[in-house]
């Protein structure tokens, strides 16, 4: 891709269409469901240690969802 995307925020989409709202919910869903991206490359310092961040909150709100239901279901054994 060319320079000019890195200027323009930091995440590169595949295809040369300009992203609109559903590819940036695709990027986050993914980021907070599989902690990684898909096709979507980041090209920028700061968007790298906001998606880490995510990455972190998304693992620790998955875990403590997890860790509530088999609480909840070896309470009902």
């Amino acid at each position: 891709q060319s320079d000019n995307n890195e200027a323009r925020g930091g995440l590169i989409f595949p295809g040369d269409l300009d992203p609109n709202f559903w590819d940036f919910l695709h990027f986050g869903l993914v980021i907070g469901v599989a902690n990684q991206t898909a096709d979507v490359q980041i090209s920028s310092k700061a968007i790298r240690n906001i998606v880490t961040v995510h990455g972190i909150i998304a693992f620790v709100f998955n875990t403590v969802i997890l860790a509530l239901a088999i609480n909840f279901a070896a309470s009902m054994i």
